[in-house]
C-alpha cells in the first residue's frame, strides 16, 4: 500500500516502525493511527459528504452482530457465490483495495481467504473501527484507511483490484467518485462497481414515500425484514434503504460508459440480461447487447435484485 498526503499528494515518508502512531509526508502533513491497523487520512473540508459521514457514525452498517464466531462469518462468505467469485479472480499477491469498506466484513472476508496485500478505505470512522476490532481479534492481513475518495490518500495505479459495492451512489459527484477510483486501478488490473439501478430501485423508491412511516407494514413489505435478522441488524437496513441523506440512482450503460472512458475496456454485469450465466462472460464495449441488458434491468423488479435493494454491479477489466 502506497500512501500520500491527500492534500499535497507528497508520498509518505515515515512508517510507523517504532510505533509512534502517526505517519509523516514529505510535505510534513501528519496521519494519527486511530485503532490497531487503521490510520485516518483525513482532510476538511470532506467534499460535501459530511451529512453522509455523519449518518453512517451514527448507523455503522452492516453491523457483525449476526456472527456469533469468526466461523460463523467465514462460512456466510463461502456459500455467497458472488463474494467466492471476487475471492477466486484475486490473483496470488494481489494488492486489493475496498473503497466504502463501512464495517469491513467483505475485505476481512477476502484478506482471509487469499494471499495479498489488502486494504479497506472509508470516510466513517465508527464503521471502520467495528472493522478493525474484527480485523484485530481474528488477527487478518488487513489495514484501514479514513478518508475521502475525493482525495483518496493512494499512489495512481496502485492497485490490482479494486472493489466499491454499494457506496459511489450516495457520493455527490459519482462520475467524479468512479473517476477517483478507477485511477488507482493499474494498467492491467480489475473494478467492481455497484450501484443502485434506476429500474432495480423502484420497489424501494415506492415503499419509501408510502411506508417508510409504518414500521409494522414496512417490514411485511420489505422482502429482507422478512428474514430472521437481529433487531441492530434489522434497523440498520431500514436507516440505510429509506432514511439515507443522499442517494442516487444510475442504469447499467451510464456506469459501463463511465468506467469505459476511464480506461476499461472488458465489461460483465449483473443483471446481464435474461440468462443469468451471462453475467459471467465478459464483452468488448462493442460487442454488448443495449437491448438485453435493459431486459435485465427491468426484470430486477421482479427478481431477488430488486427486492434486496436494486444493486447492478458492472466488474470491468483494463488489458
Amino acid at each position: 500500500m502506497s500512501l500520500v498526503c491527500p492534500l499535497h499528494k507528497q508520498s509518505v515518508i515515515q512508517s510507523d516502525s517504532h510505533n509512534s502512531g502517526v505517519l509523516v509526508a514529505k510535505c510534513g502533513c501528519q496521519f494519527p493511527k486511530v485503532g490497531g491497523r487503521t490510520w485516518k487520512f483525513l482532510h476538511q473540508p470532506e467534499s460535501g459528504t459530511t451529512n453522509v459521514r455523519e449518518f453512517y457514525e451514527k448507523t455503522p452498517f452492516p453491523n457483525y452482530n449476526d456472527f456469533e464466531s469468526f466461523g460463523d462469518f467465514f462460512n456466510k462468505g463461502l456459500v455467497n457465490p458472488f463474494t467466492m467469485r471476487i475471492a477466486r479472480a484475486i490473483r496470488e499477491n494481489s494488492k486489493v483495495l475496498e473503497v466504502g469498506c463501512g464495517t469491513g466484513q467483505l475485505i476481512n472476508f477476502l484478506s482471509a481467504i487469499n494471499p495479498g496485500s489488502f486494504t479497506g478505505f472509508d470516510l466513517t470512522g465508527n464503521s471502520l473501527a467495528l472493522a478493525d476490532k474484527f480485523a484485530e481479534n481474528n488477527k487478518l492481513n488487513v489495514n484501514f484507511i479514513q478518508g475521502d475518495i475525493f482525495s483518496a490518500p493512494f499512489e495512481q495505479r496502485s492497485f490490482d483490484f479494486v472493489i466499491s459495492l454499494g457506496v459511489l451512489h450516495h457520493t455527490i459527484n459519482c462520475e467524479k467518485a468512479i473517476e477517483a477510483a478507477s485511477s488507482l486501478v493499474t494498467d492491467r488490473g480489475e473494478i467492481v462497481i455497484g450501484l443502485y439501478n434506476t429500474f432495480g430501485r423502484l420497489w424501494t423508491d415506492l415503499r419509501r414515500i408510502f411506508l417508510r412511516s409504518n414500521k409494522k407494514i414496512l417490514e411485511k413489505a420489505d422482502w429482507h425484514l422478512r428474514k430472521k435478522l437481529s433487531s441492530e441488524k434489522r434497523d440498520a437496513w431500514v436507516q440505510d434503504q429509506y432514511f439515507h441523506p443522499l442517494e442516487k440512482k444510475y442504469t447499467l450503460k451510464w456506469t459501463i460508459d463511465q468506467l469505459k472512458k476511464n480506461g476499461f475496456n472488458l465489461f460483465s454485469t449483473i443483471p446481464a440480461g435474461l440468462d443469468p450465466k451471462s453475467s459471467y462472460k465478459f464483452n468488448k464495449y462493442e460487442e454488448i447487447d443495449w437491448e438485453e441488458l435493459r431486459v435485465g434491468e427491468i426484470n430486477m423488479l421482479f427478481d431477488s435484485h430488486g427486492a434486496e435493494g436494486g444493486l447492478h454491479v458492472v466488474w470491468a477489466k483494463r488489458i
